[in-house]
């Protein structure tokens, strides 16, 4: 612990030590570890240290020790035994370093004719109480924040334990879903470039590709758009919107007597192709996550070189289905790359999106939008996630990144509340920083990780 300046006025030090403390003979050397008196012990004599650092400290029966004091260079020690009457010690007294001492002895102060010894040393006798006093505090302090720390590392350790115990038992079943879910996808592959046209086996490696990759107000103008400007059917300009032709597509299709039949079967195929995309990425993400998990107490995991922003896209076509009916404006910075996990990364993002679009459809907002912004300043990389929802509380703010804690009420739900405690975690394991600001309709999540 750092010794607090607790040094008494200047000048009247410089007084009692002409007045008191002059005797050369009265000065006795300590060494570092060596007790100056112990804890009940008789004690007489009042000390000023003229060099070192010495401690006090109470014992208790078990034999701990507990510093209630710390004296440095023109400091008193032994105030109390001094004063009191009793002349015991309430505290041992042992020297942290090789220390010079002076001191008087009670017996002394009949010397002095003027008999005024007590207002002399009264400006002692307050500042040792206040210093006392502060001491106490700050080491009051320091415990507290141990005591915080261990509290929160025994939390951990409890969620790890419960958590590997989860994927120990989900293991197996994830890992078949992702070995078949590739396998499947090869095999359909393989049968579609013999059973279907050039052209009709394309759209599905799009949708195998990219995924849905155009959100559903996009698809709603460019099929509003096609039906005017082709004169085509609703129903046929929507499926040519999903597959995302442009004009000249477009224009060719329309050509086509048997249109229907044609965009019926290149939307089958597309939509497969964008199940297979989706089954495989879902799947290796659950083995990410179920990894993360297994790891929730336990060192980073490897990272490369990455760009934020694409880990930020591949986020929004996972959660595809639940942002549907979600508006998002996407405001995506220039980025440095940085060192980082991809799916640490993804799992951030994906249970902060994911709980903001599930709040604003529960609550049935109007116009329910999300808002993701990313931009970077020289040390950092800012991250901003914000809805229109209905907000958080301001008593439970704090409590949305504990481990247990949910606000989610009925529904399927196994009631852990891993997500933004697992958030928090890979936030700082990237020496990173995390904050939310809420208000009924404007719930921000701002997340800042350094570029080193």
């Amino acid at each position: 612990m750092k010794t607090p300046d607790l040094h008494i006025n200047k000048e009247l030090l410089s007084a009692l030590k002409t007045k008191y403390f002059s005797d050369g003979n009265k000065t006795l050397p300590l060494n570092k570890g060596n007790y100056l008196f112990k804890q009940n012990q008789l004690n007489n004599r009042l000390y000023l240290v003229t060099k070192g650092t010495v401690a006090g400290y109470l014992i208790s029966e078990s034999g701990n020790k507990h510093e209630v004091f710390r004296s440095t260079k023109n400091m008193f020690v032994g105030v109390h035994s001094f004063f009191a009457g009793k002349h015991l010690a309430y505290a041992s007294v042992i020297a942290l370093e090789d220390c010079s001492i002076s001191y008087i002895e009670y017996e002394d102060l009949e010397k002095f004719a003027d008999n005024n010894y007590h207002s002399d040393f009264l400006p002692i006798i307050v500042h040792e109480l206040s210093a006392r006093q502060r001491f106490s505090k700050d080491i009051m302090l320091e415990k507290e924040d141990a005591l915080k720390k261990l509290y929160h590392s025994e939390k951990m350790s409890t969620l790890g334990q419960m958590a590997a115990g989860l994927a120990h038992e989900l293991n197996n079943a994830i890992g078949v879903l992702n070995g078949n879910s590739e396998w499947i996808a090869k095999e359909v592959q393989d049968y579609l470039k013999d059973a279907v046209s050039n052209e009709v086996f394309t759209d599905f490696e799009e949708g195998f590709k990219a995924g849905q990759n155009t959100s559903s107000q996009a698809i709603r103008e460019n099929k509003k758009r096609i039906e005017k400007k082709f004169k085509l059917p609703g129903f046929i300009a929507k499926r040519l919107a999903k597959l995302n032709y442009n004009d000249k597509q477009v224009k060719q299709v329309s050509k086509l007597e048997n249109i229907d039949e044609v965009t019926s079967k290149k939307q089958q195929v597309w939509e497969l192709g964008v199940a297979l995309h989706d089954m495989i990425v879902s799947s290796k993400h659950a083995v990410h996550v179920l990894k993360s998990i297994k790891q929730l107490s336990t060192a980073d995991q490897e990272r490369c070189k990455l760009n934020i922003n694409n880990t930020l896209n591949e986020t929004l076509v996972l959660l595809k289905n639940v942002i549907r009916e979600i508006n998002i404006d996407l405001q995506l910075g220039e980025l440095p790359e940085i060192m980082a996990n991809n799916g640490e990364l993804i799992q951030i993002w994906v249970n902060i999106i994911k709980n903001g679009c599930e709040s604003m459809i529960n609550a049935k907002t109007e116009n329910p939008l999300l808002i993701v912004c990313t931009k970077s300043t020289t040390k950092n990389i800012i991250i901003e996630i914000s809805d229109n929802g209905p907000g958080i509380p301001i008593e439970l703010q704090k409590k949305i990144f504990q481990p247990n804690f949910t606000t989610k009420k009925g529904g399927l739900s196994f009631g852990l509340g891993l997500g933004l405690s697992i958030v928090q975690r890979l936030i700082d394991s990237y020496n990173g920083k995390i904050k939310v600001d809420s208000n009924p309709g404007n719930t921000k999540f701002t997340i800042q990780i350094p570029i080193t």
